[in-house]
């Protein structure tokens, strides 16, 4: 067939039940509409899917590759967090240590009112409070009111907080006690100890003292 008799071929004298007798041009080309037409069926009833299963596969491993390096962070970290949950376990004991017992409670406040006397002050008020409970530990609050020295009131200070048992010092005030003459000062605070309370524990008032 000349390219003439292609071009004024009509489909409708197309023996489609006689492809046998065609010329091999149009038989070649039934085979390549034919082939077009199962590639394209085969890549959006096949091909497509997988391809689509691929990239969200690939979005997953790139999710599960992030994780991965995340815990192997944690994980190359675990050693020196495990040392260091160690140190704070043991200073967390040694800070327990320092707090006093319900059985020495009495003795810290001797402690303290001794440690005044020794630095040269004078005692006006030394009146221990309930004990105030916060948690897991209790707070024994004790307010103090002394006569003195600057000097002998900051050795005070400074030998308070050099006690073996933990004692904070709150709620200062100084005036002198005579207008103008700053030899002689009005000192009051607050001194606050604290006790551990254990499990089954609770806190409870202690024996109060006065003037």
């Amino acid at each position: 067939m000349t390219l003439d008799e292609l071009r004024n071929l009509d489909l409708r004298d197309v023996d489609l039940g006689n492809i046998g007798e065609w010329p091999l041009w149009g038989r070649a080309l039934v085979i390549l509409v034919l082939l077009i037409l199962i590639f394209a069926a085969g890549y959006f009833i096949v091909i497509r899917g997988q391809l689509e299963d691929f990239a969200a596969s690939q979005q997953q491993e790139a999710v599960l590759k992030q994780r991965f390096e995340r815990k192997q962070h944690l994980a190359a970290g675990l050693k020196a967090y495990q040392v260091q949950l160690a140190e704070m376990r043991k200073s967390f004991g040694e800070l327990l240590a320092k707090l006093p017992s319900k059985n020495e409670i009495d003795n810290l406040l001797r402690d303290i009112s001794q440690t005044a006397q020794q630095d040269g002050l004078n005692q006006k008020l030394f009146q221990p409070q309930k004990e105030e409970d916060k948690g897991f530990y209790a707070e024994k609050p004790i307010k103090m009111e002394y006569t003195g020295g600057f000097q002998q009131i900051a050795k005070f200070v400074s030998d308070v907080s050099a006690l073996s048992r933990i004692v904070t010092l709150r709620d200062f005030a100084l005036k002198p006690v005579k207008p103008g003459d700053g030899s002689r000062l009005d000192f009051s605070v607050t001194g606050v100890t604290y006790r551990y309370l254990s499990d089954g524990t609770t806190s409870s008032s202690q024996p109060g003292g006065g003037k």
